[in-house]
């Protein structure tokens, strides 16, 4: 039996975890099912892991601020690992979800390289190349707006500058010390490879995404409209106020199409008064915070999903919408370039091109209903070959057994 270590395995373990969080879970949860000899213990802020075989969870409590919580996990890892002694019986360590380049430092390297165990690290993604006013400095949504929050949050602005660089010593230190160092896309791969990691220990793997059921997707007819959506946090990065400026104008010239914005943020009653202003505000709806279900529902409904985001190191989103088959147009981000360079059937616009969304939205409001069905199954089958749960879960159980069978630079084993 192989016995992995993850930890962090993320700030929630569970089900119903979203994004990057999600990503753990799901791929843990595969490949227990695919290989019945591995033997996975989890370490995570929160979560629960019932219904999982083989699957341990370590919860050591959630932090109460982002930025200096963040900054103080490490050690509340190490320390949790330490007092329950999960790393006795491992044969492997992972550090799970570094959250970009410059902030992959870990406690957990130096713990398993003194027990001679093989390190892994990842997935790691680009930092954001843009953030707006609204994002906390590490480009994170906080967990409150308390005052040891705005406190934590002014502290992290005033000490940033001083420690970013011995940070980013640390993290390529422990980019180094990693005997597989698994990336998001060829571009963050590069990234790594620049920080002294040697090639033959990066592995390029996206990140999973839930695949619909057998049941049909049923679109409304486009003679009742073209339906757009978009979804996530609203802030200002988002630009989700460009979506609904080019559907308003669209709807005001006479093309029928709606669109349904799913989600809440700092940004959101600006827009909403944005749109209360504009002609054919009428097209353009607001849910609000939506049950994953409801998501889904609204997905399956909706004949093309747009994405105008200044900057996404992957695009999680735009990859559910592609999943369950709707046409995906997105900004020319970086998350959205990796995509389209692993043949994502995506089409991208400048980014902050609303007269190219303009022309192409007023295209597709005319596009045969047959040939919208075809672009949506593209993205189908190629969600289905490369980023599916399975795929991806495979995948990483290669890494695990190559770094089990191979721990390039891993001193000897030894027990403490």
């Amino acid at each position: 039996m192989t016995r992995v270590l993850i930890a962090p395995a993320a700030a929630r373990f569970a089900a119903g975890a979203g994004s990057e969080n999600g990503w753990v879970y799901d791929v843990v949860a595969e490949m227990t099912k695919l290989d019945e000899d591995l033997h996975v213990k989890c370490v995570a802020e929160e979560g629960e892991a019932a219904g999982l075989e083989r699957v341990e969870l370590l919860t050591i409590g959630r932090r109460r601020t982002e930025e200096i919580g963040g900054a103080l996990l490490p050690l509340r890892i190490a320390r949790a690992i330490g007092h329950s002694g999960a790393l006795d019986d491992a044969d492997l360590v992972h550090h799970a979800l570094p959250f970009a380049i410059g902030r992959t430092y870990s406690v957990l390297r130096r713990m398993a390289t003194r027990r001679g165990l093989p390190f892994v690290l990842g997935p790691v993604q680009s930092p954001l190349e843009w953030a707006g006013a609204d994002e906390p400095p590490v480009g994170r949504t906080g967990s409150g707006g308390g005052v040891s929050q705005r406190a934590s949050t002014a502290l992290a602005r005033f000490a940033g500058p001083a420690v970013a660089t011995p940070l980013r010593r640390i993290s390529a230190d422990t980019l180094r010390g990693a005997c597989r160092v698994v990336v998001i896309s060829e571009r963050v791969g590069a990234m790594v490879e620049a920080q002294g990691v040697a090639k033959d220990r990066i592995r390029v793997i996206p990140p999973p995404v839930r695949l619909p059921g057998a049941d049909p997707v049923v679109r409304h007819r486009p003679t009742e409209g073209l339906k757009v959506v978009t979804a996530g946090y609203l802030i200002q990065r988002k630009a989700v106020d460009s979506v609904a400026l080019v559907v308003a104008r669209l709807a005001a010239s006479g093309f029928r199409i709606t669109l349904d914005i799913l989600g809440e943020g700092p940004a959101g009653q600006d827009l909403r008064h944005l749109v209360r202003s504009l002609p054919g505000s009428e097209a353009i709806r607001f849910h609000g915070w939506v049950a994953r279900s409801r998501v889904d529902e609204l997905l399956r409904a909706s004949h093309v999903y747009v994405s105008m985001s200044r900057a996404e190191s992957w695009g999680q989103a735009v990859c559910e919408a592609l999943a369950v088959g709707t046409v995906v147009v997105s900004a020319d981000n970086v998350g959205a370039r990796s995509l389209v360079a692993i043949n994502a059937p995506v089409h991208l616009v400048p980014l902050g091109a609303t007269s190219e969304l303009e022309r192409y939205l007023a295209e597709l409001c005319g596009t045969d209903p047959a040939l919208l069905a075809r672009m949506g199954e593209a993205g189908t089958r190629w969600a289905q070959a490369n980023i599916g749960v399975s795929v991806i879960a495979r995948r990483w159980r290669d890494v695990y057994r190559e770094a089990v069978a191979d721990p390039v630079g891993t001193p000897a084993r030894r027990r403490e």
